[in-house]
């Protein structure tokens, strides 16, 4: 599909890509975006 030279730089690229979408999508989220229990919520054991 690509030439092989020019597959690292895509894999970067497109590495990069979905940690910036991933981080933008946590932080707009907020802490509701997380399925994680936190103890502030008092949600956690006890």
């Amino acid at each position: 599909m690509f030439p092989t030279k020019f597959a690292p730089s895509l894999f970067g690229l497109i590495l990069s890509g979905l940690m910036s979408l991933l981080v933008s999508g946590i932080s707009t989220g907020g802490p509701s975006a997380l399925p994680m229990a936190s103890p502030a919520c008092g949600s956690g054991p006890g």
